[in-house]
């Protein structure tokens, strides 16, 4: 064993890789996710196709695909402001307007409409939640 990885097993008890779809190739997409399946201590949060899916999912239900631009404007109007991407203030925007319970809810629902054998097919799709939930642990904790 290397020293990175013996390190990273004493100092991490999860490592989780976020990231969604845009455009990349479909096998490139399955093969990252397939990748953290394979690894123990690795896992996989995605969003298929764009990472916004799941900030959506804190307000309503979607099981068809959309574009960013739609995205953009439904986020804008749940949130009453202009979103942007990467905006800062995000987190605490959905913890107010939005609903991280239901959100949760919508996400495992969608799976369920899906084979995991080819991410790629399941848009829309996210995984966020199972990270969210997992961090939502350590929040309670003191």
């Amino acid at each position: 064993m290397d020293q990175q990885q013996h390190r990273l097993g004493k100092d991490y008890d999860q490592i989780w890789c976020v990231f969604d779809r845009d455009e990349f190739p479909a096998e490139r997409f399955n093969n990252a996710i397939y990748a953290t399946r394979k690894l123990n201590k690795f896992h996989a949060a995605y969003s298929n196709e764009a990472f916004e899916l799941w900030y959506l999912l804190h307000f309503e239900y979607l099981n068809s695909g959309i574009s960013r631009q739609d995205y953009i404007e439904k986020l804008t109007k749940h949130l009453d402001r202009r979103y942007a991407k990467n905006d800062p203030a995000m987190y605490h925007l959905l913890l107010e307007n939005g609903d991280q319970e239901k959100a949760i809810s919508y996400a495992q629902r969608l799976l369920r409409c899906y084979s995991q054998d080819n991410p790629s097919e399941n848009k829309p799709s996210t995984t966020v939640h199972q990270l969210v939930q997992v961090l939502n642990q350590y929040k309670h904790r003191k």
